[in-house]
């Protein structure tokens, strides 16, 4: 299972050692440079493709001003990211700073609600409030965002079509919670840079 040879494949690198068979020989699998650059050209051109599909169906891009070349200008930015269970991509408390589209698997977005109840003694006594705390979750599966509050203007609440109200997005933890998760990223930066200053987009 050892391999050598993953610097050619990107580099126009000078090789440094020598690679020579040992006494007993052995069995070689060679990949030549520019079949592995067709396969990564193929392959990228399959995931933007996808890409910009599942972005065309977003509400907000589709009702609002974005073109065919916003949405492929924005595919290009993008980063696809392959994450293991458990992996957290944004810790409770948090502001979101970046726009996530999931592509494969299953992304859990979790919250701790406070709940205020009365307790009281008999029907006209209250004995004073209790604080609850419930924790409330939801799962996003292809095709399914969050995040697209942070790239409109302040004080401009938007549904992003999964969201259970204003404000979730402050509020979550975001994490995968199947095997493995890919998901797409965006940066407020990168958009602002295609978009404009949110000027396209309204709610």
């Amino acid at each position: 299972g050892d391999c050598f040879g993953k610097e050619a494949l990107f580099h126009e690198a000078v090789r440094t050692m020598t690679v020579s068979a040992s006494r007993h020989g052995g069995q070689l699998w060679a990949v030549p440079k520019n079949v592995f650059h067709h396969i990564a050209v193929q392959a990228h051109m399959r995931a933007m493709h996808d890409i910009k599909k599942m972005m065309r169906r977003i509400p907000l891009f589709r009702e609002n001003n974005l073109t065919s070349e916003d949405i492929e200008s924005l595919a290009e930015l993008v980063e696809i990211h392959k994450l293991t269970r458990g992996y957290v991509l944004c810790e409770k408390g948090y502001d979101l700073d970046f726009f996530l589209l999931v592509r494969k698997g299953t992304v859990e977005l979790s919250r701790t609600l406070s709940t205020s109840t009365t307790t009281a003694t008999d029907a006209t006594i209250s004995d004073g409030i209790e604080e609850k705390e419930e924790e409330e979750t939801m799962s996003l599966k292809h095709g399914q965002c969050v995040g697209l509050g942070c790239l409109l203007p302040p004080n401009n609440d938007v549904d992003s079509g999964v969201t259970l109200d204003a404000g979730y997005e402050r509020l979550t933890s975001i994490a995968i919670s199947s095997n493995s998760a890919t998901c797409i990223l965006l940066s407020k930066s990168d958009f602002t840079r295609v978009v404009g200053a949110c000027s396209k987009l309204k709610n």
